[in-house]
């Protein structure tokens, strides 16, 4: 995957490893990764420089083992069902493109007697209304309710099939600090004191969502989160005065980007309202497909656009490393030498409570530059039939099928205040 041919989306996370950066760049031959196997079971991993979090990094499934002979036998055709090889509880024996999976269980996985499914669909749905359909008539036993407008979630939220939890994810707005006015760091903390983020989370989205003002969510034993500021709309204006924009005066129109989606337009429009009635300047929103918008990401081709990230691994270091260098991830292109030295000396901190707070520092750096404005940090909500077990909500919204299982002796729990009722 570190070849150069490959073109892995996240080989970046393999940089760690010694030689990795430079094979993908096309300066090293494969040979030279700091990766071998000493015997059949002890695998070495020699790293660039000392770092804390490796093992953390390890769950991500761009370090997953892949069948070599089935790659060089198929090319870019490997993963089509009925070439693919996995080493999974289930295997795919169907794939219909923005349609459905087909998952079967796989006899040959080394713990197959403690699989209880035999069979699972995932089902690509781009209509929330259709997926509450098939749920209700029973078609679907789990679902996220994604974009479901507020007044469904707020039925939905009294339901015993209602779920919520917390998501290892942060939805923001990049700004591209190479453009004008957006150089001058009081123009972006205008615009972020400007919003109010409860009103989005709470009025708007409504599915548990927290409001942000940094870029780390909550969830990392033992780290707590720089702390930016709140909603000020008063000191939003007088920081836009100081730039010299006073009520918005010479500020040129600007526009917010984000890809289609009901739930992206509703927060751009919020935004725009707030930007409108607090600092008096005009702003546009345009909304593209998925391809057109991230080229437009990659180019930093934008005044404000629509971000989010996942943290690949359960550590701070998934976030901040965004803004190490000029990645194509780092979409608001901002950068600094003493940011990335901050954050190579607490990457190789071994005491972890030492590198906790050196963390906490470099977040605070990338707080105070504004480079991005924290919206909120996600909030998970789906529905599950209450037959199904082994499915739980966790941050990083992975639920191994391995474990779930389906209740074939559930029954419906009665109402027995409304059968006495019935009696009398």
């Amino acid at each position: 995957g570190v070849k150069p041919e490959t073109a892995a989306p996240y080989v970046s996370l393999l940089y760690y490893i010694k030689n990795a950066e430079s094979i993908s760049k096309g300066q090293k031959d494969a040979s030279e990764l700091g990766v071998r196997a000493l015997d059949d079971f002890t695998l070495e991993v020699e790293m660039e420089r000392p770092t804390a979090f490796f093992d953390k990094m390890t769950s991500h499934y761009i370090f997953a083992p892949l069948p070599k002979w089935i790659i060089e036998k198929y090319g870019d055709k490997w993963t089509r069902p009925e070439n693919i090889v996995g080493n999974g509880a289930f295997k795919v024996v169907e794939h219909t493109p923005y349609s459905q999976v087909v998952a079967v269980k796989n006899s040959t996985y080394w713990d197959a007697a403690s699989v209880k499914l035999d069979k699972v669909l995932f089902i690509h749905l781009e209509n929330n209304s259709t997926g509450l359909n098939l749920y209700k008539a029973g078609d679907v036993y789990t679902m996220q309710t994604g974009s479901i407008p507020l007044p469904f979630l707020k039925v939905l939220k009294h339901k015993k099939d209602y779920r919520k939890g917390a998501v290892f994810t942060t939805y923001f707005y990049s700004i591209n600090v190479a453009k004008e006015p957006f150089k001058d760091l009081r123009v972006r903390r205008a615009l972020n004191l400007a919003i109010d983020k409860a009103a989005i989370t709470d009025k708007l989205i409504g599915k548990g969502d927290v409001p942000a003002t940094s870029i780390v969510p909550s969830g990392v034993a033992g780290y707590e989160s720089a702390k930016g500021e709140t909603y000020d709309p008063e000191k939003a204006k007088q920081l836009l005065a100081e730039a010299g924009f006073a009520e918005g005066k010479g500020f040129p129109k600007i526009t917010i980007y984000f890809n289609t989606s009901d739930a992206h337009r509703q927060i751009a429009e919020a935004v725009q309202r707030m930007w409108k009635e607090t600092l008096k300047i005009n702003v546009e929103l345009q909304n593209e497909e998925w391809q057109t918008f991230q080229a437009r990401w990659e180019n930093r081709d934008f005044d404000v656009c629509r971000d989010a990230w996942q943290g690949d691994y359960l550590d701070p270091n998934a976030f901040l490393e965004l803004f190490a260098t000029k990645s194509p991830n780092n979409h608001c292109g901002w950068t600094d030498e003493k940011y990335k030295s901050l954050l190579d000396a607490a990457n190789s901190e071994p005491d972890r409570e030492k590198r906790m707070r050196m963390l906490k520092d470099v977040e605070q750096m990338l707080v105070d530059e504004m480079p991005i404005i924290p919206l909120y940090h996600y909030g998970m909500s789906y529905l599950q039939k209450p037959f199904v077990e082994g499915w739980y909500e966790n941050l990083f919204d992975i639920h191994p099928m391995k474990y779930v299982s389906i209740d074939t002796n559930w029954k419906p729990e009665l109402n027995t205040a409304s059968t006495e009722r019935r009696r009398q």
